[in-house]
């Protein structure tokens, strides 16, 4: 009986580390391509993401959104459901959590959770929305929360640009109240608590996934929708909830940003995090605690990119290839298992529909 579990879990373990050597190895070979060094590029990435101890403590600040749109993904494919949302809901978080930390004024620890609560709680909100449409209306999650995305996007603009905008040159808000502001431990960079928030928001979403009966229910959801609905689960609320837990992940996410590191709402803040999250999960293989870990690894590559650029002198792009070739690697065995799955299916009905005819042909008068 452990045979099984210790298999996937070997596998879960191999396919990701088996993705990252096979995308570095190509990544050196396009990278050679072009007449450039692939182990200049690759000491650049180490040099930029962990060199001295500035550049670790800002690879792991880069790291915490990372491995909370990374997380935020992750829960909502444990329900079998594909957020594409988590920028968007990054984005709404940052919107209302902003707003509590610049017109909401109370103490210090009591203004931090409230911001974080109140982005939770509109991530967490536009996450449903997406929920909701697909139990009302049967509309696909990627279209809406990409869709949905767009929407959280220029709203956001439009806050900074028109009724918060506090500087001509710049399209942002005002400082955030020092009382909702995160300080971080050093001038030198930007590392502050909201990693450590992060790892405990991991470990937090790992015991409600895998220890309680909300995470069961969400679990078989995303397993057998069919099975579920047999055992008595409320399928359409449990779609719902997951996506509010997700995108309530990502609200946190944007929090944490405006609080810790900006300092104020900005346009168009975000570079891409929420998008980077599927890389994140990808390379967890959708597995909630090694996403820390991931997080961490693409941390180095968006750190390491700059430095890459001045030393190498070669576009910081090739890091952009690097970690869309890591999705590609880890995906393929993904996808190869589930055609095989697909071929054995098909071949097992045809199998058992040449069998039924000759039953018949045999029993026939």
């Amino acid at each position: 009986m452990t045979e099984r579990p210790l298999a996937s879990r070997l596998k879960n373990v191999l396919i990701p580390f088996t993705a990252l050597l096979l995308a570095l190895l190509v990544c050196a070979i396009l990278i050679r391509s072009f007449g450039y060094s692939p182990l200049s590029v690759y000491k650049g990435i180490i040099i930029g993401a962990a060199g001295n101890m500035r550049s670790l403590l800002q690879t792991l600040s880069e790291s915490t959104v990372l491995i909370l749109t990374g997380l935020s993904f992750a829960v909502a494919f444990k329900a079998g459901l594909i957020n594409i949302g988590a920028e968007g809901q990054l984005y709404m978080g940052a919107v209302f959590g902003s707003l509590v930390g610049l017109y909401l004024p109370l103490p210090g620890i009591i203004h931090k959770a409230t911001v974080i609560l109140v982005a939770a709680a509109a991530g967490g909100a536009w996450a449903a929305l997406a929920g909701y449409l697909k139990v009302k209306f049967n509309a696909h999650e990627v279209i809406t929360t990409i869709m949905l995305n767009t929407i959280a996007a220029n709203f956001c603009s439009y806050l900074v640009n028109y009724p918060l905008r506090a500087s001509e040159a710049i399209a942002q808000s005002d400082r955030l109240l020092e009382t909702a502001i995160i300080p971080r431990f050093s001038a030198q960079s930007q590392f502050n608590p909201t990693f450590f928030l992060a790892l405990i928001l991991v470990i937090i979403v790992y015991i409600i996934v895998h220890h309680t009966v909300f995470g069961y229910e969400m679990r078989v959801t995303g397993r057998n929708r069919n099975a579920g609905l047999a055992g008595g689960i409320n399928v359409n609320r449990m779609i719902i909830a997951s996506m509010a837990l997700s995108g309530a992940v990502a609200g946190c996410a944007g929090s944490f940003h405006i609080m810790a590191i900006n300092t104020r709402l900005i346009d168009g803040f975000s570079t891409g995090f929420g998008f980077a999250g599927v890389a994140v999960s990808a390379l967890a293989g959708g597995n909630i605690l090694p996403i820390i870990f991931s997080g961490i690894l693409f941390g180095v590559f968006k750190n390491g990119a700059l430095v890459v650029q001045r030393i190498s002198r070669i576009p910081s792009d090739f890091i952009q290839i690097l970690q869309a070739l890591v999705i590609i690697f880890v995906a393929a065995p993904m996808m190869i298992l589930a055609f095989m799955d697909f071929v054995r299916g098909g071949i097992r009905k045809i199998t058992n529909f040449t069998g039924l005819r000759k039953n018949r042909r045999r029993t026939a008068p």
